[in-house]
């Protein structure tokens, strides 16, 4: 826990995260691993058209390829999230992930937050449910699911995934102030007010 030795660790992997990829680019310059990591590159520099196009290329090429049906949804909602038809092609392409690999609990908290904006909070909670219960460390996931339960008016339900989100990342204010919420609803006064003082203190 050192904050030197974290610092200068993160320079190292970064280093060697850099020099690998160079060397994925010498020894297979036209490898869809290379395709993908290129892609990916782009979209960290939220230059979503491009990053686009080529994920498309990539599952043109090869349709297994992993992850690929995820980043391209995830790239689809980050260029327009507003846009129910990049929402509709983003949810098959997650649905697509889950296919190949029903572990990726991240496909199926995309599909749900799709769910929620879509007004459909009922379908909202099966897929943040199911993506839980296939990893309860996805803690947006676990947050999600609580904020539609509460939205559902069933704050009691919602006690559980924001205990979890918190035991996952305790200074996280929104999990506070939620909990704290679902506390007042259900007239305990007391973890009320020690939650609203956990979400002011984070």
């Amino acid at each position: 826990n050192d904050p030197e030795l974290l610092y200068r660790a993160s320079h190292l992997y970064g280093d060697r995260a850099l020099r690998t990829m160079m060397r994925l680019v010498d020894v297979a310059p036209e490898s869809l691993w290379k395709r993908m990591a290129f892609a990916e590159a782009l979209e960290t520099q939220k230059r979503y058209d491009l990053a686009i196009i080529e994920y498309r290329k990539v599952i043109a090429a090869d349709p297994s390829m992993p992850g690929a049906h995820y980043q391209l949804g995830r790239a689809l909602l980050l260029r327009a999230p507003d846009s129910e038809e990049a929402r509709e092609e983003a949810l098959r392409e997650f649905q697509q992930a889950l296919a190949q690999d029903p572990r990726n609990a991240a496909a199926g908290y995309e599909m749900g937050e799709i769910s929620r904006r879509r007004g459909q909070p009922e379908q909202a909670v099966d897929h943040f449910s199911r993506a839980i219960e296939i990893d309860p460390r996805v803690e947006d996931a676990q947050i999600a699911l609580a904020r539609t339960l509460i939205h559902l008016r069933k704050p009691k339900e919602a006690l559980a995934p924001l205990r979890a989100a918190i035991q996952l990342n305790p200074t996280n204010e929104v999990s506070h102030f939620l909990l704290a919420g679902a506390y007042k609803t259900l007239g305990d006064a007391t973890n009320y007010q020690n939650e609203m003082a956990l979400y002011q203190k984070y």
